[in-house]
Parts: C-alpha cells; structure tokens; sequence
C-alpha cells in the first residue's frame, strides 16, 4: 500500500492515487506542451567617479517556471487540478519534475546515475559557485546544462536546483588547481544557496525543483468539446 503523499506535480512519471499518495497503478497527469524557464538574478549598478562599475545584488537568484498544457479531457486534467487546488495558491509548496532536464545529457552518465551515487566530496559555503564531487568510479561527467539539486542530511531545507555550467577533471582541469584524486570539480549557477556538507548526495536523476505558485487565482477554460484548458505560473521556493 502507497504511504507517501505525492509531493511532485502529476506528470506522465509522478502518478497519484485517489487517496493523494504516490502509486505507479494511480492517475498521470499530462505531458506539458510548452516549458518556459528562467532563472532570475537582480542586480542594481553604479559607478564611481572614475568610471568603474559596480554591481550590487538586491535579490538572491531564483527559477520562474511558466507550464502550458495542451487541451485535456477531464481524466487528464482533474489529478492535475485538484493536486493544485489542494495547495491553496501560494500557500504550500510542492516539487516539479521538467521533462528537458529529467535524465543528464550523457546517456552514459545518464545510465551511471540511476544506480550509483554521486556525492560531495567536500563542504561548500554559501555563495560558492563550485564543489568536488566524488562517486565510485566515473564513467562519464556531467555536462553544462544538466539540472541537480542536493540531498544534505544536515540540512533538510537545502532544495535549491542548481545547474551545470562546467566540469573540471583530472585530465582536464584550470592549472595549478587540479581536484583531487577520484573526483571532478563541478561549476553551476546559481551560487550555493546554504552551505552543504561533505557527503551530501547530489541528484541528477530525476532532479527537482521546489516551487510555489506565482497567484493565488486558479482558473481553467472548458470548451465545448469538453476540452480543458489550463496553465501554470511558477516560482522557486525557498525556506
């Protein structure tokens, strides 16, 4: 018997029971159609009287993620919609799984990932933009562009995603500052939101993303084939 609440929004992977629990044999919720995503930094600038520039951050960067659906029959859209309504607007947060970022780009690392686990191999402070990684042995790397997020056992409120901008390794690293044996220096954006601890897991399988709803209004279009129509604006959420 299922005993977790679906935390994730329904998607064609995440499936959820009449009880709201997360059941492979529960209802999918629809593919999306169209996936806007945007990650927001805020930066003010001013110069000094010799010209130069100086930014100055005003916000902590942050993902805004917009999620159209095609026209759906009432068995796709109601796990969907009642999954949001239960989250009362912008009142509780909850998890989306993006298609585009669901698997790394490197099948072969893709297919590493599934049953091996990737770790940090040491603290990063917040605000840092790199961390060693560490795993039993790798057989390929992430690429730039692949989405994680980490799993601090010392730090359950660590949710912010975070995605791949470079990779160091030991053959291919910026010199004098190679990492160290047995792992690759991994550079992402954002900057670590909270510090982590060495030993953290990083996922890169089905990462996700915290977020909340952008309003509280929540309204879909029926037409007159019985077709629904509805979409969703989306915004990280971090506590």
């Amino acid at each position: 018997m299922p005993t977790k609440f679906l935390d994730v929004l329904p998607d064609p992977n995440y499936k959820m029971d009449s009880a709201g629990f997360e059941d492979s044999a529960g209802e999918a919720g629809p593919g999306f159609a169209r996936v806007k995503l945007s990650n927001i930094s805020s930066f003010d600038s001013d110069k000094t009287m010799t010209g130069i520039w100086i930014p100055k951050k005003t916000k902590a960067p942050y993902w805004s993620i917009t999620i159209n659906y095609n026209p759906m029959t009432l068995a796709e859209f109601s796990p969907v919609y009642n999954f949001i309504m239960q989250k009362r607007g912008r009142r509780l947060p909850f998890y989306i799984s993006l298609p585009q970022y669901r698997v790394p780009k490197d099948s072969t690392f893709a297919t590493y990932v599934q049953s091996n686990p990737v770790t940090t191999a040491e603290s990063g402070a917040a605000g840092v933009t790199n961390i060693q990684m560490t795993t039993s042995g790798w057989t390929s790397y992430p690429k730039f562009g692949d989405l994680f997020h980490i799993e601090d056992a010392a730090d359950t409120l660590h949710t912010k995603a975070y995605m791949i901008s470079h990779v160091e390794t030991s053959t291919d690293y910026q010199s004098g500052n190679a990492p160290g044996a047995g792992n690759i220096r991994a550079h992402f954006s954002p900057p670590l939101s909270r510090s982590t601890t060495s030993g953290s897991s990083v996922v890169f399988n089905r990462p996700l993303i915290k977020v909340v709803q952008q309003t509280d209004l929540q309204q879909y279009k029926l037409d007159a084939e019985g077709l629904y129509s509805f979409s969703l604006k989306l915004e990280e959420a971090l506590y």
